[in-house]
């Protein structure tokens, strides 16, 4: 069967915890590294590729005997073999989590909930190892590059993050209130023009026309007689007639 590519979850997503409860106990743990995708441009690497990689313990030095285990594997790690990433990931897994335990996450108090937590930085950590093998080079030892450069490389991602300034450190929940659910400003608007030109409509000639320039297109009373060619007395007095004609009907409407 032909080698695939990974596909964009294998890329994206750290090796599943169940994968990791089935290392052997003891002393000398090893990580399998399966023969996963290899580019076909990709140089071929001349050092015998190992099947098993020990596990990195917090405690543990990463000796040049170690550095010469781990570099085929970075090699094809970097070169896009995601099988040999992965089992990298795994081996450095506690020391990175070490690094990432460090990093202080928000004070979530009573009824809060921080934005970002212990998780967020966890996955994190995955990212920015990959970026670490991605930005190796094969002339450096690569176990005591990922210990030089991952901390403040996963500190920076955060910080420049999740963790930023800008962001709140915490968040509580709102309950939401019956105003919440009502219709936006827009809405009320246009029903409240609608509403204003049913009254207009309902008014006699003339003055159903100096409650649309007065009251619908905001003129003045001045104006509205300078419009309907009439004085300002006769619109005075077209205006109380509204008003009376409006009171009448919303007392009628009230009995």
């Amino acid at each position: 069967m032909a080698d695939r590519s990974p596909t964009r979850l294998e890329r994206a997503q750290p090796p599943l915890r169940s994968l990791r409860r089935q290392r052997p106990a003891g002393h000398d743990q090893r990580v399998t590294v399966p023969e996963g995708f290899r580019h076909p441009l990709a140089p071929a690497v001349s050092d015998a590729v190992p099947t098993l990689l020990p596990l990195i313990r917090v405690e543990d030095d990463i000796s040049s005997h170690l550095d010469h285990t781990l570099h085929p594997v970075a090699v094809r790690a970097q070169n896009g073999d995601w099988a040999a990433r992965d089992a990298l990931y795994m081996a450095f897994e506690p020391k990175l989590m070490r690094f990432a335990r460090r990093i202080r996450v928000p004070f979530a108090p009573e009824g809060a909930r921080g934005v970002w937590e212990r998780s967020d930085v966890d996955q994190e950590a995955y990212l920015v190892f990959v970026n670490v093998i991605e930005s190796w080079s094969p002339g450096i030892p690569f176990g005591r590059y990922v210990l030089a450069n991952f901390p403040w490389r996963l500190r920076d991602a955060v910080h420049r993050g999740i963790g930023k300034r800008t962001v709140p450190p915490r968040m509580y929940g709102v309950p939401i209130e019956s105003s919440d659910l009502l219709a936006d400003g827009g809405t009320a608007n246009e029903e409240q023009g609608v509403m204003l030109k049913v009254l207009a409509g309902s008014l006699a000639s003339p003055l159903d026309e100096v409650f649309r320039l007065h009251i619908i297109d905001g003129l003045t009373l001045t104006a509205t007689a300078g419009r309907i060619g009439v004085s300002r007395r006769s619109v005075t007095r077209y205006w109380r007639d509204i008003v009376t004609e409006l009171r009448c009907d919303r007392n009628t409407a009230g009995q």
